[in-house]
């Protein structure tokens, strides 16, 4: 990206003018080499999520701003905003003169108005400026900003002294009252307990504050949207503060615990890089060591332990100068990163080769102990037995958090859809099995059919009070990791022997499965022509896996590719009757009729090439990580597939994805003719970098209209994500128009907006019988919105997180044995393969050298293409090039994969 220079030097600069253009000229060749050319190294953790974050913000001209990045903090006002690489970036004038370009998830802090729009315009965007009307204006503005960067300062030095209005201790007032778990506050709180009536000037100060104590307040990933902050454990700020204060002595004079542990460790790693065997593969087991960790040691374990832990350099990390100390003394060749961290508690025994780091991250708050011993699972079991052995209230009547609903609230309208064979399709070993789906012919009308699409009712059961719906409302959704799933409900709940909510659970003993039908009726040529929901009844329930669909109806087997070998033959079930099987080729037909509409309509989908590693199986007596010495043993059988999206949105995935997609369209027209507020899901269409780029990419469709994503990044301008409104705004790659809206409703097991969804629908399919209160009024869904998209975003992250770890620990096992003479007799995709630029070259700002990210369809994943040279700045996105990996970083922060040029 280049910013261009304007305007001719005036002829007399004076005074302020004067040193302002002395700093401009000082600072233009390290503020285009700085700035412009520095950005984050590739990470493989990284996707279109990080483009999504700052889609929606705007910066008006003449905001006052905070930004942070790479650790450093600045203060600026807005000049304005442009596209650059697909994302919203934002020009901002420092008080030192310089003009930067940033990121808009670089700010922080933000005072709309502080000078006028018209007087920030009127500095320009332009880097550096030799007009003298923009360089008139910028003086101007800089007194402004000068004098509050100053006024913020004592903002920030008043709420860390006696000076703020109320002198209270605001750690002990917003930290959890167990020692062992992180809390939480806002912005709001703390600024509210230090002032009785704050300024813009001391929430700034307060903000300030908040930010530098980094030890105990540690802001949200998105804190620019919630203006929330994670309070750190005490036990955790002790061990911190324990463990530097044991290095300083070790410093200073050689002596206290970890001297006498660092001098154990070194003995132990030195032992297990002479002792491991080349094949580490077999049965996982865990086995006692013979050395002995002191709580000593076992303090400074648990302090590199809780290190692994994402951090943005929004703030101080406050492990970041033990670790290096740590680093330094036990390993003195490795380079300082959680990597080296993550490999030192393996080979010393505290964690497994195998140990999944993202279910270890305390923003999660994962359950990670045993069935059989997890008390939570206990709490949620024995709550569940109580609300169904306990009479609660008469119908009607006020219902606790504890409550069941007394009877079935929609039990006088439910419609019963007798014999109407309706259709699970999901993976095998599905556990949440929360939609079927049915046809219903019209004899009367030969191309004209009903689709009803059968889904869950937890409504029927729980109440938005209960305490399990909050619990729901806090995890969001079922989050699926590579060695487990963590559900929203409890597994409990939706596999009761007799009041099991996932589908099939009470029609296989004869007692039909409650469901919130929705039935949408279609043409020949994918047109709604009509549309209900019903609460409803289902007894002839059939669980299908997708490959028998496929294979009963002809299908090919949905396209994978193994480049490291291990593929597993797929399995067929019995044959489906005659009558199935017309059903399915109806619905599948049906399906197609769909997909081809969008394609006359010019919509188009992205398909990019995705990694995926099978679920692993943790044998439940291993315990990882321990502070018990330990030895562990053998590794799991990880299965390394790649699949595309285009590949596996086909046959029965296609099938059960199109109807859901007309169930959604159903809801949000109910909503819509009943007046209840939804939640509705819409996304604007591409902006194509020229008319020109958007035909090219047009004649690049697939019947089924996907187009590679990677090749076109070029074409693109941008590509805005999905956003969430009560207005039935578009959703463009659906190919659904604005006025009709997109619910999710599909999900309810699995999904809380569904849920919600759901308890809308309820109130409306009461009719005169419903309460005079919604569950949720249009405010509250409003106030949702925001939480949906953050919480969505997290669990969303943390599962591309997960997958992108393991798929990175299989890879940096392949990269080690063939290092060791392992034979590949069938080559090695590690040595050759194709990759295409996905970002500009920048340089790493830790590294100092340049590079980019490069997508390898062939393996699924990111690397990051370094060794390039300054002049390589210009090459284009989406350049196909060959290259290799040499080498695979673990842990948390930046785990990625890094390439070079073959």
């Amino acid at each position: 990206m280049r910013i261009p220079i304007e305007g001719t030097t005036p002829a007399t600069l004076r005074g302020e003018q004067k040193v302002l253009r002395e700093a401009l000229e000082q600072r233009e060749q390290r503020a285009w080499l700085d700035m412009e050319m520095e950005g984050e190294p590739a990470s493989n953790a990284r996707d279109a999520m990080e483009e999504e974050e700052g889609y929606g913000l705007v910066f008006t001209p003449g905001t006052f701003i905070e930004l942070r990045r790479n650790e450093q903090v600045f203060q600026g006002l807005v000049l304005g905003e442009n596209i650059l690489d697909r994302i919203w970036h934002v020009y901002t004038l420092k008080p030192n003169g310089e003009v930067i370009v940033h990121n808009r998830t670089d700010v922080q802090f933000a005072i709309p108005g502080f000078v006028s729009a018209d007087l920030a315009e009127r500095c320009g965007m332009v880097l550096i400026s030799r007009s003298p009307i923009e360089l008139n204006a910028r003086i101007e503005a800089l007194k402004r900003l000068r004098e509050i960067t100053l006024e913020g300062e004592q903002a920030a030095n008043r709420s860390n002294t006696a000076t703020r209005q109320r002198n209270i201790n605001i750690y002990d007032q917003v930290k959890h009252p167990n020692p062992r778990k992180w809390g939480k506050t806002s912005l709001a709180e703390v600024t509210k307990l230090l002032y009785t009536d704050p300024s813009y000037l001391e929430y700034f100060g307060t903000h300030k504050y908040c930010m530098h104590h980094s030890l105990r307040y540690v802001a949200d990933e998105n804190y620019f949207r919630t203006q929330s902050f994670s309070v750190r454990p005490l036990d955790d700020i002790v061990e911190i503060e324990t463990v530097e204060r044991w290095l300083m002595w070790h410093r200073e004079k050689g002596t206290g615990p970890y001297r006498d542990f660092a001098k154990k460790a070194r003995t132990l790693l030195q032992a297990y890089d002479k002792n491991r065997t080349k094949d580490d593969s077999g049965p996982m087991s865990q086995a006692p060591a013979k050395h002995k960790w002191t709580e000593h040691d076992k303090v400074i374990l648990g302090y590199m332990l809780r290190s692994l832990q994402p951090y943005r350099s929004t703030q101080a990390n406050p492990y970041v100068l033990g670790r290096s100390s740590l680093i330094k003394h036990l390993m003195p060749e490795a380079p300082v990163s959680d990597s080296v961290v993550h490999d030192i508690l393996v080979k010393l025994g505290v964690m497994a080769p195998w140990q999944d780091l993202v279910a270890l991250l305390p923003e999660y708050d994962l359950d990670l102990e045993p069935k059989g011993t997890s008390a939570r699972a206990k709490a949620e079991n024995a709550l569940i037995e109580k609300g169904f052995t306990t009479s609660g209230p008469i119908a009607g009547g006020v219902l606790g958090p504890e409550d069941f609903h007394p009877s079935d609230p929609l039990e006088s309208v439910r419609h019963d859809f007798g014999d109407a064979r309706v259709f699970i399709i999901d993976d095998v070993g599905a556990e949440e099995l929360d939609d079927g789906v049915s046809i219903e012919r019209i004899p009367s009308e030969p191309d004209n059919h009903w689709v009803h699409v059968h889904v869950a009712d937890p409504a029927s059961l729980l109440h938005p009070g209960h305490a399990l719906s909050h619990q729901a409302r806090e995890r969001f959704s079922t989050m699926y990791l590579t060695t487990n799933s963590y559900p929203m409900l409890p597994k409990s709940l939706m596999h009761h022997p007799t009041r099991g909510l996932s589908l099939g659970m009470n029609s296989k003993d004869g007692i039909p499965d409650k469901v919130i039908t929705f039935s949408t009726k279609v043409d020949d040529q994918a047109n709604i022509l009509d549309y209900k929901v019903r609460a409803g009844l289902i007894r002839n329930v059939k669980k299908v896996p997708y490959n028998d669909v496929d294979h009963a109806l002809g299908n090919p087997q949905v396209e994978k590719a193994y480049p490291f070998g291990g593929q597993v033959p797929v399995k067929f079930g019995a044959a489906l009757a005659k009558k199935d099987v017309a059903d399915l080729q109806l619905l599948q037909r049906l399906a197609h009729d769909q997909v081809a509409k969008r394609y006359r309509m010019g919509v188009f989908s992205f398909n990019t090439e995705v990694v995926e590693i099978d679920r692993i199986t943790i044998p439940p007596q291993i315990r990882s990580p321990t502070m018990t010495p330990s030895v562990f043993s053998g590794f799991p059988e990880l299965r390394y597939s790649v699949f595309s999206s285009k590949n596996e949105d086909k046959g029965a995935r296609n099938l059960v994805a199109e109807m859901m997609k007309l169930a959604c369209r159903t809801a949000s027209r109910f909503g819509l003719d009943k007046n209840i507020p939804l939640l509705r899901r819409g996304t604007e269409p591409i902006v194509p970098a020229s008319e020109e780029a958007y035909q090219d990419m047009l004649t690049q469709r697939t019947s089924t209209t996907y187009i590679d994503m990677t090749k076109n990044l070029s074409r693109i301008y941008m590509s805005p994500p999905a956003e969430y409104s009560l207005e039935p705004k578009q959703h463009h790659p659906l190919g659904i128009p604005a006025g009709e809206g997109y619910t999710r409703a599909t999900s309810p097991l699995r999904r809380y907006e569904d849920l919600v969804a759901h308890w809308q629908l309820h109130h409306a399919l009461l009719g005169s019988n419903a309460p005079s209160r919604l569950p949720f009024d249009a405010g509250a869904l409003e106030k949702y919105c925001q939480e949906l998209v953050l919480k969505d975003r997290k669990i969303r992250k943390g599962q591309k997180r997960n997958t992108t770890f393991f798929a990175l620990m299989f890879l940096r096992r392949w990269l080690e044995g063939t290092a060791g003479g392992a034979a590949r007799p069938f080559g090695d995709p590690l040595a050759s393969t194709v990759g295409f630029t996905t970002t500009g070259v920048k340089r790493d700002p830790h590294t100092r050298m340049y590079g980019c990210s490069v997508h390898l369809p062939e393996l699924g994943v990111l690397g990051h293409l370094g060794g390039l040279e300054r002049e390589h700045v210009d090459i284009p996105l989406s350049t196909e090039l060959r290259v290799k990996v040499t080498q695979i970083d673990l842990g948390i922060q930046r785990p990625r994969m890094i390439v070079e040029l073959v």
